[in-house]
């Protein structure tokens, strides 16, 4: 069900009504968090706005492609920042694919300086404190929701753009194999694909590039492989220790979520991992199971189908608490 003060349409005058804006992606932004924003943030710019995308940190290595050009020869202008200070007093501040501070920690301060607050986000959430939101849980992906606010406002989309909408549309359908995979989000795809949007480029880059300290962390982390509840639920662990010994980012374990929920017979996979003093959980369901609302019990949020947390608490104190959550939801 649309959560919604407002309509895309309206969002979409807002915008244009605007002369600066700063986009905000959640916190260790996926494909579609930073491939929405890319996409509206150069559709802004051809209307003539001041816009930057605002991070807390460097992209990850497998989303780099993005900024060197994506769907075109010559090289971007860059687009995304990390000088907070770069509009000191912006019109406009937007949560792109999240609805409140605690999914833009580091950069709430600047995000309070907007006059006008937006979201734009297809999570399902109980509220939003934003000025105006739109939020959609049944968008395959807030690049779905930017595809639409763009056909409504009659903004022109490049190939540039087209490549970024697939790429957030690519990476939360999971290459298409999810279960919000549908008939429109297919022909939104095709769309794109006639507009120029460079799928080879995507694809290899989210599914066919991993970097040599990924597949060592994988390694490690599959050492701790846990299976239970008469092997529909997998469950590991990455500690500070593991990732140190392969010389390597918190970012070279993105994937392994995805390896763990693709064993056969498992239904709900979880991953928990050792952030400093935080202990980060990522968790998918295959056919059955809602791992949103388990995330929800600890302040987290997501979809029925990948939903993820943070504690500061220990991780095998997260870890232990969890496993008994699985294993009682897949009864």
């Amino acid at each position: 069900m649309i959560k919604a003060n407002t309509t895309l349409k309206e969002i979409g005058n807002i915008l244009a009504a605007a002369d600066s804006v700063l986009l905000f992606p959640h916190m260790n932004p996926d494909p579609d968090g930073i491939g929405s924003s890319m996409a509206l943030c150069r559709a802004l710019r051809g209307q003539g706005k001041t816009a930057w995308i605002i991070l807390d940190s460097e992209l990850p290595g497998y989303m780099k492609y993005m900024e060197a050009g994506s769907g075109a020869e010559e090289p971007d202008e860059p687009l995304i920042t990390l000088d907070q200070e770069i509009l000191s007093e912006p019109d406009i501040c937007v949560s792109m694919d999240g609805s409140d501070d605690s999914r833009i920690t580091g950069r709430e301060e600047i995000f309070h300086k907007g006059r006008t607050s937006l979201c734009i986000d297809h999570h399902l959430v109980k509220e939003c404190d934003r000025d105006h939101y739109y939020i959609d849980p049944d968008a395959a992906a807030t690049a779905q929701l930017i595809f639409t606010l763009m056909k409504e406002m009659d903004w022109p989309m490049d190939e540039r753009i087209a490549t970024d909408l697939y790429t957030g549309i690519n990476g939360d359908t999971g290459c298409f194999m999810y279960s919000n995979t549908t008939p429109e989000i297919m022909r939104i795809s095709a769309e794109l694909m006639e507009l120029g949007a460079d799928t080879e480029l995507v694809n290899v880059n989210l599914h066919q590039s991993r970097s040599l300290e990924t597949v060592k962390v994988t390694m490690k982390v599959m050492e701790t492989l846990d299976m239970f509840a008469d092997g529909r639920a997998a469950m590991a662990k990455l500690t500070k220790e593991m990732l140190e010994s392969c010389n390597a980012k918190m970012e070279a374990a993105d994937q392994v979520i995805d390896d763990l929920r693709s064993i056969e017979g498992v239904e709900i996979a979880a991953f928990v991992k050792e952030d400093g003093e935080v202990t980060r959980v990522n968790m998918r369901a295959k056919t059955c199971g809602n791992v949103a609302e388990i995330a929800e019990r600890h302040g987290g949020g997501g979809h029925a189908k990948a939903a993820g947390f943070r504690e500061e608490a220990p991780l095998e104190q997260v870890y232990e608490t969890l496993r008994e959550e699985i294993r009682l939801a897949l009864e």
